[in-house]
């Protein structure tokens, strides 16, 4: 028994039906078989259809011929469109991330990518491994450099798409380096993990993830020459972990809330006594790029805490959220005077009621209370003798919402100058 032949205008329509399903199927499908068999069993009912429309009425068929493509394309890619916007379809090195915080860069099979760079090292010097300048994984190629002992020249490769590219050696002026057994059980897979959560805690915006960022591991350019396996995120933020899998401990510097505790854990640390009276300035910036310094600092575009000692064993400490504290060596020229102060008179109790009653005073959005920049030390423009004080900036410094208070929380006056 033959199949009955439908009346034009149901043919029409049923090809219009079938022909919108089957383009929709073919471009949302995930498999190829899916899509080969929504175009072959979609096409072979529209032309049946479109032929028994046409046998009828040449007038319907012509209308069939015409108008089906163009609902097709015009119904069914709106229709695509409309689902893929609900589907993220792209694939990147941060994902696995949530949708507001910044992830490092993940490498597939770390250790076994840093085995193979490892080995690379001794290919283009002798011994390379034993003199490696740096190594740096992005999303698209790793970057390795050694210093050739042979001619004090750098020499380089990079590994991209499974091949190795040898660079031309250069003179370098800064040869300080690592070797394949300071990297013996540096689990960089565990590293990566470590650093995932580090950025999480830190809180950066994944709008801002960057091409550049990625993973270098080299000796830093500071005193103490550390090896350290360094993330950058979002371009100019970092975290840093050094080769015993352990996370720099200064993600708290960059908080208001939490600054003091780290700048008084960090001295601690250092030997430094934070009851002794031997601190001639602290500054502070939070993270947010949006909050201002005091005055010139070393923390004022990275943020954190910088820490200048007129007493002690150490000179300097510097907090940038997320690496390792910059220490520096005590000077002899080192003193005490009227301005010196113990960083344990100073307390997290008082900052809060400061950025309350400066708050008020300037009438500055609730937005703005993370945004902060804070001196404790001789105020900026403050006549010699008045001691140590403490001067606070909220929001930007174009808001001019600054004010002096002293050690123990009382309004002085205005800190704009």
């Amino acid at each position: 028994m033959s199949m009955p032949t439908p009346k034009p205008p149901v043919a029409i329509g049923a090809a219009a039906v079938v022909s919108l399903v089957a383009f929709s199927v073919a471009a949302l499908a995930d498999s190829v078989l899916i899509s080969t068999l929504a175009v072959v069993v979609g096409a072979g009912l529209v032309v049946w259809l479109v032929r028994s429309a046409s046998a009828q009425s040449a007038g319907a068929g012509s209308l069939a011929v015409f108008g089906v493509p163009v609902l097709m394309l015009g119904i069914g890619t709106t229709v695509v469109a409309a689902v893929s916007d609900g589907v993220d379809t792209t694939t990147s090195w941060n994902a696995g991330s949530d949708e507001t915080t910044a992830a490092v860069q993940v490498i597939d099979d770390p250790d076994g990518l840093l085995a193979k760079v490892l080995d690379r090292a001794d290919t283009i010097a002798p011994h390379g491994s034993e003199s490696i300048l740096s190594i740096t994984f992005r999303d698209q190629y790793t970057d390795l450099d050694v210093l050739d002992q042979r001619s004090g020249m750098s020499v380089g490769s990079s590994y991209r798409d499974g091949e190795w590219d040898d660079r031309q050696p250069q003179a370098e002026h800064t040869p300080v380096t690592f070797s394949r057994a300071e990297l013996t059980g540096f689990d960089l897979a565990a590293v990566q993990t470590k650093a995932e959560a580090a950025v999480h805690t830190l809180g950066l915006d994944a709008m801002d993830s960057h091409p550049a960022d990625g993973l270098r591991i080299s000796r830093q350019f500071r005193q103490d020459r550390m090896l350290v396996a360094d993330f950058t995120v979002a371009m100019s933020n970092h975290v840093e972990v050094d080769m015993s899998g352990r996370v720099a401990d200064t993600l708290d510097a960059g908080s208001f809330d939490t600054m003091l505790a780290s700048a008084k854990r960090a001295m601690a640390a250092n030997g430094i006594d934070p009851a002794r009276r031997n601190v001639g300035e602290l500054q502070f910036k939070s993270l947010d790029e949006t909050s201002s310094s005091i005055s010139a600092t070393t923390v004022q575009s990275s943020g954190g805490v910088a820490i200048d000692f007129d007493a002690g064993p150490k000179r300097s400490v510097v907090l940038v959220p997320g690496q390792f504290a910059e220490v520096e060596a005590a000077k002899t020229w080192m003193a005490v005077d009227e301005d010196t102060f113990a960083l344990q008179s100073v307390t997290q109790s008082v900052l809060d009621g400061i950025r309350v009653d400066a708050m008020r005073r300037f009438n500055v959005a609730a937005y703005n209370k993370p945004r902060v920049g804070v001196r404790i030390g001789h105020a900026p423009g403050a006549d010699d003798g008045e001691g140590a004080t403490i001067t606070i900036r909220i929001g930007p410094s174009s808001l001019d919402a600054a004010a002096v208070y002293s050690m123990t929380g009382e309004y002085l006056r205005d800190g704009t100058w």
